[in-house]
């Protein structure tokens, strides 16, 4: 094995993605090519209605779809219901599937108003036909998808799950999931997806076929029985084209004579749960489109026990014997043994595959494969499986841990926001632009989405159209300044996470502002003058009074108030707008009275309509 080939194994072994639970996700996809309505029928996403005199809401989604579309599984699941619902007769057949999640935890689907294909407890994969949409008694043609938590209660039926919108009991909305929120959330491509099973005390992800079962923390392919087969299939189909590594750990004991029929490791685009026969065929024999790495530990006739082979027919059913050998080495130790032994495949980027057994350092096997061109492969993705069989004679074929990791995966976008604030001195009762740009930096296409931008506590959401790779898209925003201080300003480029990137962490552009507080005026009273006269017993005064602005911006015009105490009196003049530093003069003619001197009040903007930097001194007394 060369120096080259050396390394590429270390790198692949350091690169196995030991990522426990938390990252493992199932997939989950649309029900319907078209996207969701609301407002229609009985009423929107979450809007109210009245069923039987109970409040309620629409807990699902509405797909305006003809008459005839097709209606596919959100994700791999069985089916629990699938018949016409007595309750809702306009809902025609209604098909409810189980899904297990990898966390061990149970959501269910609801398919309504479509023709159901598929029977109560069939296994289902994502985007399997499931049904068709048919006119039922509605307002028009269309598929209503709804998302629930939890399992389904063969007890109770399926009543809760379509009264959760309505019946307190259940506990609206804490049983309902808004369905694009949570296939955004479960969303994946195949090249995304890698796995670890350490043990298998849970089995979530896995569709088991066959004699394949749990059994405590193992995952048993074939008991020690004669005449077994038994599958075990990763549920979402994996992105293997351009390059993967998966190794697994088992252990064959409770042998007769000396152990049979062996185990292996298969890669087939057929069908998610594929079995193949058992003796001889090691579980795999007659999965067309399928390339096995097995170890067989049993002679058959030309076929001798101990061995490591690689068989496929490429598109035709795929055998264990000569037709099918691509190659094969017989100089391996037996392997059953009763002892934990570790097999290893790895698919380099430049399409040649090295097989391990035990020793992860040296080869057992390393042989040039196009798989894609060999198996024909759907976007080069494909089912990864683990079979065994027992015949005449018997072990147990036991996994004890499993793992997968692309090393090459799909091209994903990656969305970077910038953003820049202006003017560059920002006041209080300003408008300030928000203007930037959301660059894809990735290696392919983001579709759509949205953009947030948050200026403090205000809020915009902007449409992100499809961005092409090193595409940019400019956006701007406004927004009216109403607080002063410090402020955050963020830009969040696909705000709804409905984007699949290579860097999920780097969506987010943010930068902090100061804003002063308003350049306002400041209105007072400059001076007054009152200039006394007397005819007879009478006096007139005439009251000059000076108004001056002395803030920073104009002032809009206001009233000038003047109380004269003695005389229970008010006297108002109109003032107009006045520029910084500006003055303007007014005369009140106060007549006939009997007194030379006049307690007078006088009050600047006495209404209080102009925002002043001061408002504590627009009165004045005498």
């Amino acid at each position: 094995m060369n120096t080259y080939k050396l390394l590429l194994v270390v790198l692949s072994a350091i690169s196995v993605t030991q990522s426990g639970w938390g990252q493992i996700a199932t997939s989950f996809d649309y029900p319907a090519d078209d996207y969701f309505v609301n407002g229609l029928g009985w009423g929107g996403l979450n809007d109210a209605y009245i069923i039987d005199g109970l409040p309620g809401k629409h807990v699902a989604e509405d797909y305006l779809v003809d008459a005839g579309t097709a209606v596919k599984a959100a994700g791999a699941g069985q089916v629990m219901y699938s018949r016409a619902h007595g309750d809702c007769p306009n809902w025609g057949y209604l098909i409810i599937i189980e899904h297990l999640l990898l966390d061990d935890t149970k959501i269910c689907t609801l398919y309504a108003h479509s023709e159901s294909i598929v029977s109560e407890g069939a296994l289902v994969q994502k985007d399997q036909v499931i049904g068709y949409v048919s006119h039922f008694d509605c307002w028009a043609d269309h598929l209503h998808f709804g998302v629930f938590n939890g399992p389904y209660d063969v007890e109770v039926g399926v009543y809760p799950v379509w009264a959760v919108g309505y019946l307190s009991q259940y506990s609206w909305p804490g049983n309902y999931l808004e369905p694009s929120s949570f296939i955004a959330a479960h969303s994946q491509s195949p090249g995304e997806i890698t796995f670890d099973y350490p043990d298998f005390t849970s089995v979530a992800g896995l569709n088991l076929v066959g004699s394949a079962a749990q059994y405590g923390s193992v995952l048993r392919l074939t008991p020690t029985t004669i005449g077994q087969a038994g599958d075990a299939w990763f549920a979402e189909k994996l992105y293997v084209q351009d390059g993967f590594e998966t190794t697994f750990e088992f252990q064959l004991s409770e042998f007769s004579y000396e152990g049979a029929d062996g185990i292996a490791l298969v890669i087939q685009d057929s069908s998610a749960t594929a079995l193949g026969e058992g003796g001889w065929g090691i579980g795999y024999l007659g999965i067309p489109r399928s390339i096995a790495f097995e170890i067989d530990t049993f002679s058959n006739a030309e076929i001798n026990g101990n061995h490591v082979a690689i068989h496929s027919m490429g598109t035709l059913p795929n055998r264990p014997d000569g037709p099918a050998r691509i190659a094969q080495n017989g100089s391996i130790p037996n392997v059953s043994d009763s002892q934990v032994h570790t097999f290893r495949v790895v698919y380099t980027a430049s399409g040649e595959f090295l097989v391990f057994l035990d020793n992860l350092v040296s080869s057992v096997l390393d042989v040039p494969i196009d798989l894609a061109a060999l198996l024909q492969l759907t976007d080069g993705t494909a089912w990864v499986g683990l079979t065994a069989s027992t015949g005449a004679y018997w072990e147990n074929h036991d996994i004890l841990s499993w793992s997968f990791a692309t090393t090459n995966t799909l091209p994903k976008p990656d969305l970077v926001p910038t953003l820049q604030v202006s003017p560059e001195v920002l006041r209080v009762g300003d408008t300030a632009a928000v203007n930037g740009n959301i660059d894809n930096w990735g290696d392919a296409q983001a579709g759509s989405g949205l953009t947030q931008i948050r200026f403090g506590d205000q809020t915009e959401i902007i449409a992100q159209p499809a961005i092409p790779p090193g595409g940019s898209f400019p956006f701007t925003a406004s927004f009216t300044l109403t607080a002063e201080g410090m402020q955050a300003v963020t830009v969040i480029a696909d705000s709804g996470n409905a984007i699949d990137e290579s860097n999920e962490s780097n969506n987010i552009a943010q930068t902090v502002v100061i804003v002063l507080p308003p350049l306002l005026p400041d209105l007072l009273i400059a001076s007054t003058v009152d200039t006394v006269s007397r005819k007879g017993i009478n006096y007139n005064h005439s009251i000059t009074v000076r108004v001056e602005n002395r803030g920073l911006v104009a002032s809009g015009s206001c009233q000038l108030k003047l109380v004269v105490t003695e005389l229970g009196k008010t006297y108002l003049q109109t003032i107009p707008g006045l520029a910084p530093n500006a003055t303007y003069q007014v005369k009140f003619a106060v007549n006939k009275v009997r007194l030379s001197s006049l307690t007078l009040r006088l009050t600047v903007d006495s209404l209080n309509q102009v925002v002043e930097s001061n408002e504590t001194n627009n009165s004045w007394s005498k």
